[in-house]
């Protein structure tokens, strides 16, 4: 895996496995982040169970979680 930067604000970081915490399910990997100025602070999560399928969610919408 690439040696991707973690930013100062990252509750999480690559490899750690969250879960998002309402509505539809979805749980898996820290792949990467993102930033926007609605959503400052985001994480690309690669899913436990559908392999190579990536979701962006914002912080808020996660939390953790153990396979």
């Amino acid at each position: 895996m690439m040696d991707i930067p973690i930013p100062s604000w990252a509750k999480w970081r690559i490899g750690q496995f969250v879960r998002k915490r309402k509505g539809s399910k979805w749980r898996g990997r820290v792949v990467g982040f993102y930033s926007t100025e609605f959503n400052p602070r985001g994480y690309a999560i690669e899913s436990y169970y559908e392999e190579d399928s990536v979701q962006v969610y914002p912080e808020a919408a996660l939390e953790d979680w153990k396979p």
